[in-house]
């Protein structure tokens, strides 16, 4: 298969390494020294799982010169979307199937409005990893998984292929019969853990150690459970205790992208996880004081430095 990984940073090089080693043709769409480093020298990922160097890869800025391709990978921050989106179009064709796999709940619509709805389904990475330096990628989650789906649980003979060419690459691999649920179960622990350890300042599992933050974190995830609610969407009515059980479990070292995102002076998604949950929260009369805190207390932050 002929595949895009759209963003390739912490998350999408994982998965395009996964694939290329697996004999599809993979594109990886980066810029800056990142890109530049993958052309010089490949790409390598190391953590979890060991260290995996591919000397040479097809790396590029240019999406429209590396047309058509089967599968879009979509992994770009959420403050580029539209402009990424845009500048997709040439790289989709009527068959392409393109799958979001951001931090956020709206990705689907967002690249939909640009591109059309129908090439594009949501999906979740399930897997940690970041850039540790221009053209290394460290992981910091020992699985690789991705769940994804159509509205409605549908699987066309797209989606189902998709889903072939991903677990044979060794990524576990899930079509969601309710793709709406899984993303916003993934969102809140996503969107909670990326406002908690930016406002302490602290990996994810220190945030749960201590006793006072703890209580917050979980507070901060039943905000985004009553928004889901609002917004029609059903979560697991224990879904607070599993993702507080699963966040004590993570590594020492793991943290958030929007965290490493800070800690760097980078632009943050702030606006698509505390920020959107409060929006939503003002639109749907669903109280979201932590949410809203954490919000104001980063928006100083959320350009960078520059």
């Amino acid at each position: 298969m002929r595949i895009a990984i759209y963003g390739a940073g912490g998350i999408g090089a994982i998965y395009g390494a996964a694939l290329a080693e697996a004999g599809n043709e993979v594109v990886f769409i980066a810029r800056g020294p990142h890109l530049a480093a993958m052309r010089a020298d490949g790409l390598r990922i190391t953590g979890h799982g060991g260290e995996v160097h591919l000397p040479t890869v097809e790396a590029s800025d240019r999406p429209g010169d590396h047309a058509p391709v089967d599968l879009v990978l979509f992994c770009v921050k959420l403050y580029d979307t539209e402009s990424a989106a845009e500048a997709m179009r040439p790289i989709v064709g009527p068959e392409t199937v393109v799958v979001t796999l951001q931090n956020g709940v709206d990705g689907r619509e967002r690249i939909g409005a640009v591109i059309g709805a129908d090439n594009v389904l949501a999906g979740a990475a399930h897997l940690g990893g970041f850039i540790e330096a221009p053209g290394v990628v460290r992981r910091t989650t020992p699985g690789i998984r991705i769940v994804f789906g159509e509205v409605g649980g549908a699987r066309s003979p797209g989606t189902e292929a998709v889903a072939r060419t991903l677990a044979a690459a060794g990524i576990t691999t899930e079509i969601s019969d309710d793709i709406d649920r899984d993303i916003w179960a993934k969102f809140v622990v996503l969107a909670c853990n990326a406002g908690m350890t930016c406002v302490s300042r602290l990996h994810i599992s220190e945030v749960y150690r201590d006793p006072e933050l703890r209580a917050l974190a979980r507070a901060n995830m039943a905000e985004i459970v009553a928004v889901a609610a609002a917004k029609g969407v059903a979560l697991p009515g224990d879904i607070v205790e599993t993702m507080t059980a699963a966040s004590e479990a993570f590594p020492p070292e793991m943290t958030t992208s929007t965290h490493n995102d800070l800690k760097r002076g980078r632009r943050m998604e702030l606006p698509w996880l505390a920020g959107l949950v409060a929006r939503l929260g003002a639109e749907l009369g669903v109280a979201t004081p932590v949410n809203r805190a954490i919000s104001a207390a980063l928006t100083p932050y959320v350009a960078g430095e520059g």
